[in-house]
């Protein structure tokens, strides 16, 4: 009879945690709009909702998508501009997107709330802070928290600003305490936001955060497994129950992530699993509808915002399965078992728990295990998987056939690695290895623990029968650095071993060294009858040669600049980090620089800067009339040049006579022998002399044919100025503390005085001079039409 080989393919999906290779993703329909990167997304109801974004030129499209008939739409274009990388959220049943880079590189401030009742965008509280793009937020109790962004740094802004829906108001919150960073993934799960990740302008990163509302306050958790330790590209997630899954952005390498994320608020604790591989993208978007989850838009596997750009969209639901393929066996036949998940055993641990009724052995621990059956029949196989998101188990039957095949296998069962051993199979007429070897024999070096199989047929039954060579490897390391710097020194340490031998002939696990120029260095370690070499290079970097440019010295109130050369990098003793710093000391100052390169670093000693300092007085301001001298003079130096030279006695002394026409101010300067110079200033003010001979006329006309009407003098320059007019019999009929004043003959009460004799009295005063006028005037005449 036929020998029968039974292959049992197992795959599992947690209930709330994978994405798997082949079940859990279901392709829905495209996204109908322009494929695009960095785009803005919410969910409302039964409604999923992408808009704007880029695709070689900023969008303000925008579309939803139906969950119940899996269709897309067009919605009102968002109000505006095209967008890049907004901020999006949904609270009570609205959408909002604000923030983002326009299409005119402005960093955008408003936000625009979309009521679904209604298609129409509405305007809400703009941002009251400087605005930008790439930032991340999530939402609990009404309140939206947006985290970190870029204004077109770097350095990008760490801050964290809350919108409360409730109020259309903004408000700010403690700094996040990851750095400044742009594109962080953040979700809320409960009333607890988390928030990591993101890029710092050279480098992406996976710290994780938990945030308190309540208290303001944010608290490390376990950091994203992600690949190289950093993720980026506007990573996006959705929530699950107690679980948030991260399904687009890029890893460290600049490539969209090719496999997902999910952290459980139960455990704490991270899980990876994989993507169909069409599903990888960067600057994506992901949404929960109804408890499932979505991802959709953004850049190829490629991972660039610029492109190509995909318009798939996939639903995430959780499956179990399990595969067996069932045949008629020969009886007294191995059954080879395979157990296949997205869990990945390498990074995070997946734990195989096997059970097999009526098989030998009944129980396994292995991923691939082998179990013989002796005679024919059905067998219930059980499996458990246990890892980091939980357990899950599967439970089928499988069918043996009859008929018996004596065979055997022998070899070593363990070897050195590096070694090499002879398999040899016997019992049948023909052989069928699994490395594709046909050969009763054949010569094996794996390079690590290896179960290899043989199928031996003969008298038309095959069966199966395999043998594990075990490689007893040393776990050598040694630890760098790989690099240092010149004159200095390191140790090198080995470990893994029972004994240790240097290429310089050092047996310990470590040793001190201090190579002058690259170095290799050679240890073997031996340990249980097998040995294992390896080697480290040692690159010596050359020393910094540190240069400062002086100048040393210079004058007070002046300025200049001191210069480093040498170093990749800079550190003033003033906290500056260029290559030079300009200095203003108003004081005797000492500055030092540190210079490093590669590693290394070299500071200079102190660098003294002299600041030169001059004396010189000057006096004195004054008042003079004009033709009048005054002494003007300074002190305090050996060397006096004076200006302007006009109306000077000299310019070269230190008390020349000053007679100038005009108000002048005078400057002094004197200067030492490095060429500092101090100027002092001396105003001379003229005084414009006043009308002291003021010309009174003694009669005037106020009839009204516009000669001599008005009674008036000419007295300029006064500092102080009153008149008086009296009738003959004492009484006052007009007064005016105004220069310019012109008396018509009336009282001040508007009636027109008799003709006859006034008196008057004049006091006016200038600069330092007093006046006082008094005499009489004639008044002639009425005005024409008054009676």
């Amino acid at each position: 009879m036929r020998k029968f080989k039974t292959l049992l393919a197992f795959i599992l999906i947690l209930p709330s945690l994978y994405c798997n290779a082949q079940l859990g993703w279901q392709a829905k329909a495209n996204y109908i709009g322009a494929a695009r990167t960095l785009v803005a997304s919410f969910t409302i109801g039964n409604f999923g909702y992408i808009g704007c974004g880029y695709d070689g030129s900023f969008l303000n499209d925008f579309y939803k998508w139906d969950q119940s008939t899996n269709t897309w739409s067009a919605i009102a274009n968002y109000p505006g501009q095209g967008l890049w990388s907004p901020t999006s959220f949904s609270i009570n049943g609205k959408g909002y997107v604000g923030l983002g880079q326009t299409s005119s590189h402005t960093m955008a401030i408003d936000l625009w709330q979309y009521d679904p009742s209604t298609n129409i965008w509405s305007p809400m509280a703009t941002f009251p802070f400087t605005g930008g793009y790439d930032a991340s937020c999530f939402v609990i109790n009404n309140k939206c928290y947006v985290i970190c962004m870029s204004n077109g740094g770097p350095p990008y802004n760490p801050g964290v600003w809350v919108y409360d829906a409730s109020a259309n108001t903004w408000s700010q919150k403690s700094n996040f305490p990851g750095g400044n960073l742009e594109g962080l993934v953040a979700f809320a799960i409960g009333k607890t936001g988390y928030a990591g990740g993101g890029w710092d302008g050279s480098n992406s990163h996976n710290a994780m955060w938990r945030y308190d509302t309540l208290t303001d306050t944010w608290t490390s958790i376990a950091p994203l497994p992600a690949r190289l330790s950093g993720i980026d590209g506007d990573p996006r997630a959705f929530v699950l129950g107690s679980r948030a899954y991260v399904c687009t952005g890029r890893d460290a390498t600049g490539k969209a992530i090719p496999n997902g994320f999910s952290y459980d608020t139960v455990t704490k604790s991270w899980c990876k699993y994989s993507f169909l591989g069409n599903i990888a993208r960067g600057y994506g978007a992901a949404f929960t509808i109804n408890n499932k989850g979505y991802m959709s838009v953004g850049s190829d596997t490629n991972g660039q915002y610029f492109g190509p750009y995909v318009s798939s969209l996939y639903e995430y639901t959780p499956t179990s399965t399990f595969l067996v393929a069932d045949t008629n066996s020969c009886g007294n036949d191995t059954v080879h078992f395979t157990g296949i998940t997205t869990f990945d055993s390498t990074d995070m641990g997946v734990n195989w728990n096997w059970t097999f009724t009526g098989g030998n052995p009944s129980n396994s621990g292995a991923q691939y295990p082998s179990v013989v059956y002796t005679s024919s029949g059905n067998y219930q196989v059980k499996t458990i998987i246990t890892s980091c998101a939980g357990s899950d188990t599967v439970i089928r039957t499988i069918h043996i056939g009859t008929n018996l095949l004596a065979v055997s296998l022998q070899g070593r069962t363990a070897i050195c690695a590096g070694g090499t051993d002879t398999l040899n199979a016997s019992g049948g007429g023909t052989y069928l290895w699994s490395n594709g070897n046909t050969t009763s024999s054949i010569i094996v070096s794996p390079l690590s623990t290896t179960t290899y199989s043989v199928q031996i047929t003969k008298g038309g039954c095959s069966k199966d029968t395999s043998i594990t060579v075990t490689v007893k490897s040393i776990n050598l390391t040694v630890s760098p650095p790989q690099k240092l710097c010149a004159g200095g020194t390191d140790t090198l340490n080995a470990s893994g071993g029972g004994t240790y031998l240097w290429s310089n002939g050092n047996t310990t696990s470590s040793m001190v060294v201090s190579p002058l120029t690259n170095t290799t260095y050679t240890v073997q370690v031996t340990n249980g009858g097998c040995s294992r070499d390896t080697s480290i290079t040692l690159t010596v970097i050359n020393g910094i040669k540190l240069t400062v440019t002086p100048p040393q010295k210079l004058c007070a109130g002046g300025s200049d600049t001191l210069t480093a050369a040498g170093g990749c990098s800079y550190l003033w003793s003033n906290g500056d980090t260029t290559n030079f710093i300009i200095i203003s000391p108003g004081s005797n100052m000492v500055y030092s620089v540190t210079a490093s390169c590669n590693g290394c670093k070299d500071t200079t000693a102190a660098i003294p800067v002299t600041v030169y300092t001059l004396a010189l007085n000057a006096c004195c301001d004054t008042s003079m009339m004009q033709g009048d001298s005054a002494f003007i003079n300074a002190n305090g130096s050996s060397n006096y040049s004076w200006s302007p030279d006009y109306g000077l006695s000299c310019y070269t002394c230190p008390n020349p006579v000053a007679s100038p026409s005009v108000t002048t101010t005078y400057t002094v300067a004197t200067t030492d022998s490095l060429g500092c110079m101090l100027k002092r200033f001396v105003k001379i003010t003229i005084d414009t002399p006043c009308l002291a001979d003021f010309q009174m006329p003694n009669v005037f006309t106020p009839n009204g044919d516009g000669i001599n009407d008005v009674f008036q003098i000419n007295c300029g320059n006064t500092t102080s100025f009153s008149i008086q007019i009296f009738d003959r019999w004492g009484q006052e009929v007009f007064t005016s503390s105004l220069p310019k004043f012109a008396w018509d003959g009336r009282t001040p009460a508007g009636i027109m005085v008799p003709d006859g004799v006034y008196y008057y009295i004049l006091n006016a005063s200038c600069l330092s001079h007093t006046y006082q006028k008094h005499g009489f005037v004639q008044v002639i005449g009425e005005i024409k039409g008054q009676q």
